[in-house]
Protein backbone atom coordinates (compact mmCIF):
# COMPACT_ATOMS: atom_id res chain seq x y z
CA UNK A 1 0.00 0.00 0.00
CA UNK A 2 1.25 3.09 -0.76
CA UNK A 3 0.52 6.84 0.96
CA UNK A 4 0.34 10.50 -0.72
CA UNK A 5 1.39 12.22 2.90
CA UNK A 6 2.69 11.52 6.10
CA UNK A 7 1.51 12.91 9.52
CA UNK A 8 3.11 12.71 12.60
CA UNK A 9 2.41 14.21 16.21
CA UNK A 10 6.76 15.54 17.29
CA UNK A 11 5.79 15.04 20.76
CA UNK A 12 5.22 11.89 22.06
CA UNK A 13 5.71 10.38 24.98
CA UNK A 14 8.30 7.41 23.94
CA UNK A 15 8.86 8.36 20.28
CA UNK A 16 10.37 11.52 18.56
CA UNK A 17 8.44 12.31 15.80
CA UNK A 18 11.30 14.39 14.13
CA UNK A 19 13.39 11.49 13.67
CA UNK A 20 10.87 9.28 12.32
CA UNK A 21 10.33 11.71 9.43
CA UNK A 22 14.45 12.30 9.48
CA UNK A 23 14.26 8.39 9.01
CA UNK A 24 12.04 8.19 6.09
CA UNK A 25 13.82 11.27 4.37
CA UNK A 26 16.87 8.50 4.22
CA UNK A 27 15.17 6.20 2.15
CA UNK A 28 15.39 6.67 -1.55
CA UNK A 29 13.29 8.61 -3.47
CA UNK A 30 11.33 4.94 -5.04
CA UNK A 31 10.95 3.67 -1.24
CA UNK A 32 8.53 7.07 -1.28
CA UNK A 33 11.48 8.70 1.03
CA UNK A 34 10.23 12.28 -0.84
CA UNK A 35 6.49 11.71 0.61
CA UNK A 36 5.06 15.23 1.73
CA UNK A 37 5.07 15.53 5.94
CA UNK A 38 2.99 17.38 8.25
CA UNK A 39 3.98 18.11 11.86
CA UNK A 40 1.38 18.25 14.05
CA UNK A 41 1.44 18.37 18.04
CA UNK A 42 -0.66 20.66 20.60
CA UNK A 43 2.75 20.76 22.87
CA UNK A 44 4.79 22.67 20.93
CA UNK A 45 7.68 25.46 21.87
CA UNK A 46 10.27 27.66 19.94
CA UNK A 47 12.62 25.20 19.31
CA UNK A 48 9.89 22.67 17.72
CA UNK A 49 9.13 24.81 15.23
CA UNK A 50 12.83 25.71 14.31
CA UNK A 51 13.27 21.92 14.13
CA UNK A 52 10.49 21.04 11.62
CA UNK A 53 11.47 23.92 9.35
CA UNK A 54 15.10 23.68 9.13
CA UNK A 55 16.18 21.82 5.92
CA UNK A 56 17.30 18.54 9.03
CA UNK A 57 13.80 17.92 9.15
Amino acid sequence: MLFDLLTRDIRMLEEDGCALVRQVRSLKPEQRGQIPAIALTIYAGESDRKTVQSSSF
